[in-house]
């Protein structure tokens, strides 16, 4: 979707869609503190998750999956960024839609996204990433409100946390391997 939007636009407006307020301190230090709670919550919670991302020597048992995740990293914290911050928060605003509700509709829908880790995990892991991704989207608007509408910060945390975090949470889904060290 996000590709048909951007495709034939100006790189000039794909950056100012993206990039632009650069945001301001105060979400910049909400970002950094949300995603560094956010990650330390889930190598907490996910055993399996912890371990792997904590102890650099298992790291070769999935050789290519740092690789594989740097960019899908950033692809994700942008896109994802792009659509649940800057789309849809702007469209409840543009509806009249305080910032309240737009923190709680990008929230909500942030987190019924992420229940597609149910395929993989089964429906407790759906269910979990469905909560703990509600919270973190409603973290995450947080940040994108107060920054004035900037999307940098939150593409930033969003992008850290899929650094420290996926490739844990891709391995343990596609090991079966949820909660096991």
């Amino acid at each position: 979707m996000l590709w048909w939007f951007f495709h034939g636009l100006p790189r000039a407006r794909v950056e100012a869609y993206l990039f632009a307020p650069p945001g301001s301190a105060t979400a910049w230090i909400a970002a950094l503190a949300f995603a560094a709670l956010y990650a330390g919550y889930t190598l907490h919670g996910l055993s399996f998750v912890g371990t792997y991302a904590l102890s650099p020597s298992r790291w070769r048992e999935a050789p290519g999956l740092k690789l594989f995740a740097l960019p899908m990293a950033l692809v994700t914290g942008i896109f994802e960024e792009a659509f649940f911050r800057r789309y849809l928060m702007d469209a409840v605003w543009h509806t009249g839609g305080t910032g309240t509700v737009q923190v709680l509709v990008s929230a909500i829908v942030f987190g019924l996204a992420h229940g597609v880790w149910a395929l993989f995990g089964g429906l407790a892991a759906g269910i979990g990433a469905t909560v703990s991704t509600t919270v973190l989207g409603a973290m995450l608007a947080v940040v994108y409100l107060l920054g004035g509408r900037a999307l940098l910060p939150c593409i930033a945390s969003h992008t850290l946390i899929n650094l420290v975090i996926e490739p844990w949470l891709i391995l343990a889904a596609t090991s079966r391997s949820w909660g096991r060290r």
